[in-house]
């Protein structure tokens, strides 16, 4: 990995942590999102989506960087060609549903005060 996060996760004795910190900050950054949205300046949640989002490429290519770490001898291959599988066809379904819950969300009833 390049650049500061690389290197950061390269001298961790323990990256399996320090990535599972940066999972829970992007998480957080979305729940941050999910409540602000009708609540606070759509400019404040626009911003925190867009932090988010930056993080999200380091993130993954974090966790691909670990797989020589913990993947059975010889099998390496197979499990790079799995991870770059599950990636792409999540980066694919994932707009794709989310798509579709807010298309099933706005044509729903309101709730019932």
């Amino acid at each position: 990995m390049a650049g500061g996060r690389g290197v950061l996760l390269d001298r961790s004795a323990r990256p399996g942590r320090l990535l599972a910190g940066a999972l829970a900050g992007y998480a957080a950054a979305l729940a941050v999102v999910l409540a602000g949205l009708g609540h606070v300046p759509l400019v404040v949640t626009v911003l925190v989506a867009l932090g988010a989002g930056l993080l999200g490429p380091a993130l993954s290519g974090g966790w691909t960087a670990q797989l020589p770490r913990v993947a059975p001898p010889g099998l390496l291959p197979r499990v790079t060609a799995l991870d770059a599988m599950t990636f792409n066809a999540a980066s694919l379904a994932g707009p794709a549903l989310a798509g579709l819950v807010a298309c099933a969300a706005r044509s729903s009833p309101p709730a019932p005060a």
